[in-house]
């Protein structure tokens, strides 16, 4: 996990994260640290007063917590704890020795039923690859309907740290969704609000008389195909895909289907 640092026994909390501050990246809202996560798992998550608890064990055990295998994640004002168990059992199961079925099986299931939960949480716009910065169609009347369309396209690969945590999310689901029918229908349930997205930017475009009609169901299942696609090559560190490439790719397929200039609109 990105966010984790390792102390030393004893110190307060406090002292030590205003030294160690996890970095943050460019564009995400909130302040100070709101919550953090001990022992992987195994301590949970502890809200207000954690910058004051030390890293003792009589004094967590007090605070219902535990320092487990010591691994502390740091979460901001806008982060979704469920997210963020979602991503330690993901991990977890990755990391399966494979030598018993609740390790192999029940530790997956659980990874799929947190990912599954925290991907419940979005709606049809701001979904789990939407930017947890701004809302992607905030002015949608005063700019051009292929700027809303590069958004979203932008919106579905892992193009920054916060889409490629959604992304591990997605792949958990993806996992889970093999093996358990209702986490399937789950998330062919979000593909389809996925494509009602898309085609609600492609509409808008063909009736505003920018983009040429078209067979706005066909192109927009290709367009989440696409994004697919270079979205794994892209989790997998492909050195043949980069984020560009994989941005660029997609819109000049997009752009031969709607008769629009194949360069990547300023968004």
């Amino acid at each position: 996990m990105s966010d984790e640092r390792s102390f030393p026994v004893h110190p307060a909390l406090r002292r030590r994260v205003r030294a160690q501050r996890p970095a943050r990246s460019p564009g995400r809202r909130g302040g100070d640290l709101a919550a953090r996560g001990w022992g992987g798992l195994f301590g949970g998550l502890y809200g207000d007063g954690w910058q004051d608890l030390r890293l003792d064990h009589d004094e967590l055990a007090a605070a219902g917590t535990a320092l487990g295998c010591g691994a502390i994640r740091f979460l901001f004002p806008e982060d979704c704890p469920v997210g963020a168990a979602a991503d330690a059992a993901g991990f977890l199961a990755a990391q399966s020795t494979r030598q018993c079925g609740v390790c192999v099986s029940g530790t997956q299931a659980l990874a799929g039923a947190l990912a599954a939960l925290a991907l419940g949480k979005a709606s049809a716009l701001t979904h789990s690859f939407a930017t947890t910065t701004v809302d992607l169609e905030r002015d949608a009347d005063s700019v051009a309907p292929s700027v809303i369309l590069a958004r979203i396209v932008r919106s579905l690969l892992p193009m920054d740290p916060e889409l490629r945590q959604d992304w591990r999310l997605w792949r958990e689901l993806w996992v889970r969704a093999l093996r358990d029918e209702e986490t399937q229908r789950f998330a062919v349930d979000l593909y389809d609000q996925l494509q009602e997205w898309v085609s609600g930017a492609l509409n808008r475009g063909i009736q505003a008389g920018e983009f040429t009609d078209t067979d706005v169901a066909a192109l927009s299942t290709h367009v989440l195909a696409l994004c697919d696609g270079y979205g794994i090559r892209l989790m997998l560190s492909d050195p043949k895909v980069t984020s560009d490439s994989a941005l660029d790719a997609v819109w000049r397929a997009i752009a031969a289907a709607l008769g629009i200039a194949p360069a990547f609109p300023k968004i």
